[in-house]
């Protein structure tokens, strides 16, 4: 009989999720039955996806994949409440549906939400069911990374919460040694900890970039950036915007692709500041940003300069490296080490618009032969290291040995 497994997540397809439909096809695929338990897709806008109405409940089928959409809160409204209530409601209505479903001989947690650890560790009391927690996110320290007091009555509850789903688990996964360490020092035991970088699901559709693409804006003197996804309070982008209006179009062009809460200030801080070389763009999604990609010439990635963004590595990352394309990397930390020692772009110090600047100098005056082949050294670094084949094989063995 196959075994079975419950993948407990509030994100998926056909949202951008990293351990998402390839993820569990590869999983079935193994033998193993698999459902999946999730809500009806509305990331980022708040909104339903085309084709979706929220209900209770809707069973589907994607590419062999059984999925359980699961009603849910769902508002275009950013405040904290909204969240809040996003998140609790998918907890009360994913916990009570795998109470009563077919018992599953294990529930993979996945973590980007801290209220899948927290059914996962209510359905283990009640029926004795096993589980993997995947942690995407520290908490509470995100939430007090974007100004929780660290002191507060929410951040203790939140962290005793996720110390017990953690005390629970059979098994941990992070993304980083910067969160095995953090989780080493908290008392877990190595043991239970599995680092499992995460990947980019679109690495298949970079690895066929043809060498037009790794060159194509190229020109003596400008070189053109890139930056894509959330506009918020963690990315911090205020600094990069400060440091790239020092220079003209022709010396250097940045792109912000996405939304976030912090977008209109961001522009408004461009237009202030007389930034001719700046554009802002719409959401669009990630398998549509290869062309886009393709004129980059230097792909950005900046986080605010806080302890946590210093253990942890932003998926966007392994998207860039995937892309062949150099990087230039504000975000401390592990995340800064890694791209340096694959020798795949420019570090700077986060928030810091002196260092920002004295990193795009340096790709200026980087030649072409050099901007390519750290784009390649990216490339290759990734695949050997990051890539979803690599990953899947070590997810397969952390089931294995939780089963």
């Amino acid at each position: 009989m196959k075994r079975r497994i419950i993948f407990l997540s509030q994100l998926f397809d056909p949202e951008y999720s990293i351990k998402g439909l390839n993820l569990i096809r590869t999983l079935r695929e193994q033998g193993y039955d698999v459902e999946v338990v999730t809500t009806f897709p509305s990331y980022p806008k708040g909104e339903c996806f085309n084709g979706y109405k929220p209900a209770l409940i809707k069973k589907e089928t994607m590419k062999g994949v059984p999925i359980t959409r699961l009603w849910s809160f769902i508002t275009p409204r950013k405040s904290k409440m909204a969240r809040l209530l996003n998140y609790f409601s998918f907890f009360i209505t994913s916990t009570f549906y795998i109470l009563f479903t077919r018992k599953a001989d294990l529930l993979y947690a996945y973590h980007p939400q801290v209220t899948t650890g927290i059914s996962a560790t209510i359905l283990k009391k009640l029926r004795k069911t096993k589980f993997i927690t995947d942690i995407q996110d520290l908490w509470p320290e995100s939430l007090i990374a974007e100004g929780l007091n660290e002191d507060s009555f929410l951040a203790k509850i939140v962290r005793r919460t996720v110390n017990v789903s953690i005390r629970n688990s059979t098994k941990v996964v992070v993304l980083s040694e910067g969160f095995k360490s953090y989780l080493l020092e908290k008392g877990v035991s190595e043991e239970k900890i599995e680092v499992i970088y995460n990947w980019c699901p679109e690495e298949s559709s970079f690895s066929q970039q043809s060498e037009k693409g790794h060159s194509l804006n190229l020109n003596e003197g400008s070189r053109s950036f890139f930056y894509t996804g959330n506009h918020g309070r963690l990315q911090a982008l205020d600094s990069m915007i400060r440091a790239f209006a020092s220079f003209s179009p022709c010396q250097a062009t940045l792109t912000l692709i996405g939304e976030g809460s912090e977008k209109e200030h961001l522009k408004e801080l461009s237009k202030r500041l007389g930034a001719k070389n700046i554009e802002f763009m719409n959401f669009i999604p990630p398998n549509k940003l290869k062309r886009l990609v393709e004129d980059a010439d230097v792909m950005v990635c900046h986080l605010k300069d806080q302890k946590l963004f210093k253990i942890t590595i932003p998926s966007k990352i392994q998207a860039y490296l995937s892309s062949g394309k150099p990087l230039l990397i504000a975000a401390g930390g592990e995340a800064n080490r890694l791209v340096l020692d694959a020798g795949a772009g420019f570090g700077a110090k986060p928030e810091d618009v002196d260092s920002i600047r004295d990193a795009i100098k340096q790709v200026i005056a980087a030649t072409r032969e050099d901007l390519i082949s750290k784009g390649k050294s990216g490339q290759s670094y990734y695949h050997e290291n990051l890539s979803a084949d690599v990953a899947k094989k070590k997810i397969i063995e952390v089931i294995e040995e939780s089963l």
